[in-house]
């Protein structure tokens, strides 16, 4: 059927012009090239082919009528060939397949599925704000409400917005809010955000306030010091109870643009590290600083608590690191002589006890896990480390939350005794900085309990 279809095609386009050529051209493209319904296994990439064949040869012929009849062809679309079509190819429902089964079609027999964009404001990153304000500007009268919309909130789309006007979550001051109404200079629109299906258990009324201790802050830089278990930025299971959307909350001002900070951040540290922590307040301080850590010109100096007595007071660990071929730990690294990047620690003692040692780490290279990698290879792992400790399933069952009492003993810490101690940088005006945080209370605690070395 297809190759009968190619040579009748060939034959109409080699003749001459005339509405005749055109009428069976149009007529082989809308019934046997395209035809309703689903096309048979072999025939569906045959027919595809001639369709595309078809409209080009109409397009490069040198009669103009011919031209716009391809053009017309490229543009047209058999009617009623689309809701056939797709009746003919919808899957089987689920009452199909396995009797008793709910529809698919179904929205109240899914589970409730955090859709992107929409469980989470990731540009708004201000999870304890649920509602906006909005005054129409100069160039935006005239606008439909769901286009005003999905323009000002921009991380979302039109659907999106729609979807906020059906729910009743978008207001308008003095008239009803409906997704055609024409918008007027001056007028107000609030918009109410729903709070995230994702982690709305995890938000703690008493914590939405997080307090941030600040190390440095000026009209550039911000300097934290970050606790352990604040994640810097939303991730997975935790959204709102991080760094920087603390720093949203603090810093945004979305009714007055000229006062509105957006905080960004120049650096990132593990869930359970603690420590020094840079955040630029616009964009030149960001990449001024971002800048210096890609060239390696940021001083960065942690403190470690690991097992074990190290016999020697100073050292360097060179030792390439890249992924780890084994284990269920995603994103997890060890050393790899073969595909590994270089990596260099240098490390110094500066507190004993017995079976434990305080180190003070510089790292001249930055790779992922690079203090804990390195420290797991000469025989000292950091304590409290559920990856590369003594025991890799550990995280397994942490994150599963089925850590025993004999895990935690296992453990000893909560989270993993490293800290960061110190950045070396330029400022963006005042030149070189030093940003330093003490070793934090929850550690010293541990290691006031130790026994000290004779």
């Amino acid at each position: 059927m297809a190759q009968a279809a190619a040579v009748s095609l060939g034959q109409e386009v080699g003749r001459g012009p005339g509405a005749a050529a055109h009428a069976a051209l149009a007529r082989a493209h809308r019934d046997v090239l395209c035809p309703v319904g689903r096309p048979q296994d072999g025939e569906a990439h045959a027919r595809r082919r001639l369709c595309r064949t078809a409209r080009r040869a109409l397009r490069r012929a040198g009669d103009p009528a011919r031209r716009r009849a391809g053009s017309a062809l490229l543009r047209a679309r058999p009617a009623g060939r689309r809701p056939a079509r797709a009746a003919a190819w919808s899957r089987p429902s689920q009452e199909e397949a396995r009797p008793g089964a709910l529809s698919v079609g179904s929205r109240k027999a899914r589970p409730a599925r955090a859709r992107r964009g929409e469980d989470f404001d990731v540009r708004l990153l201000d999870g304890r704000r649920e509602s906006l304000r909005y005054r129409v500007a100069d160039g935006e009268e005239h606008l439909r409400l769901d286009q005003f919309l999905a323009k000002r909130l921009s991380w979302r789309s039109r659907t999106s917005a729609r979807r906020l006007l059906d729910d009743g979550l978008v207001g308008l001051e003095g008239r009803s809010a409906r997704a055609s109404r024409r918008l007027k200079v001056g007028e107000i629109v609030s918009v109410t955000l729903p709070r995230p299906v994702r982690d709305e258990y995890l938000v703690q009324s008493q914590q939405d306030d997080m307090e941030l201790p600040r190390l440095f802050e000026d009209a550039h830089l911000i300097g934290i010091d970050k606790p352990a278990g604040v994640p810097v930025h939303p991730s997975g299971r935790l959204l709102h109870l991080t760094v920087i959307t603390a720093l949203h909350r603090a810093y945004r001002d979305f009714d007055d643009p000229t006062k509105d900070v957006v905080p960004k951040l120049c650096h990132r540290l593990d869930l359970e590290t603690s420590g020094v922590l840079v955040v630029a307040k616009n964009q030149r301080a960001l990449l001024h600083v971002q800048k210096q850590f890609e060239r390696r010109t940021v001083g960065k100096e942690y403190l470690v608590l690991v097992h074990g007595e190290l016999v020697d007071e100073s050292g360097l660990v060179d030792l390439p690191i890249g992924p780890t071929i084994s284990g269920e730990v995603r994103n997890a690294r060890a050393i790899r002589h073969d595909v590994g990047q270089a990596s260099r620690t240098r490390w110094r003692v500066e507190s004993r006890w017995k079976g434990y040692t305080r180190l003070h780490i510089e790292l001249l290279t930055g790779r992922h896990h690079q203090i804990r990698v390195h420290m797991s290879a000469i025989g000292h792992p950091v304590v409290g480390d559920k990856i590369y400790g003594k025991d890799p399933e550990l995280f397994i069952r942490h994150h599963a939350r089925t850590l025993t009492e004999a895990d935690l003993e296992l453990l000893e810490l909560p989270r993993q005794a490293l800290h960061s101690h110190a950045l070396e940088f330029d400022h963006p005006e005042a030149g070189a900085m030093r940003l330093e945080s003490p070793w934090p209370p929850d550690l010293t605690a541990f290691t006031d309990g130790l026994e000290p070395l004779a």
